[in-house]
């Protein structure tokens, strides 16, 4: 009987063994994962705290039909490169009980030519009116640069967001 106490025992020790390898190494993977989460919000929030955007001009023009045509130059007052093509915008109308959220799409840079609930660039120029092009790291909105970008629309406009990839925002109060 002497030998069943001996073997008990080992067979305890290796699954103390087992559970605290087990437990150990979950402990140091949550470490891992909550050190790398940390580190990424840091970098979005630094990366954030880089970009700025102005909405620095606006035209609002109606035809006959009652469409309004609306164009305006954003500026990156910041000081990092945005993705222009991911940006949003949110635009509060007149007669909307509620904003309506507008998707950047790529187009032929037609005015006119935009459908509802979307809105088109024109392209990036090197610095405000009379708009000379970019020869900075061309194709890419770099700080200081204006986008130029136009939208068709039904109802009169009053705001417009606009907000980068990262949150950061830009407003303009149309008069």
């Amino acid at each position: 009987m002497a030998g069943v106490d001996v073997i008990g025992t080992a067979i305890c020790i290796a699954l103390l063994v087992i559970v605290a390898y087990v437990v150990a190494g979950s402990i140091m993977t949550t470490a891992a994962m909550v050190n790398n989460v940390q580190m990424d919000m840091t970098r979005l929030q630094e990366e954030r705290l880089n970009t700025g955007i102005v909405v620095a001009y606006y035209n609002l023009n109606k035809d006959g039909a009652g469409d309004h045509e609306v164009e305006f130059g954003i500026k990156n007052t910041g000081n990092t490169i945005i993705n222009y093509t991911q940006m949003n915008m949110i635009i509060i109308t007149q007669d909307a009980q509620r904003p309506t959220i507008y998707i950047n799409r790529i187009g032929d840079g037609r005015i006119g030519s935009s459908p509802v609930g979307t809105w088109w660039t024109d392209g990036i120029w090197g610095g405000g009116p009379p708009w000379p092009p970019e020869v900075v790291n061309p194709n890419q909105w770099d700080p200081g640069e204006f986008l130029y970008v136009w939208m068709q629309m039904t109802p009169h406009p009053l705001e417009f967001y606009v907000f980068t990839p990262n949150g950061a925002t830009g407003q303009v109060t149309i008069l």
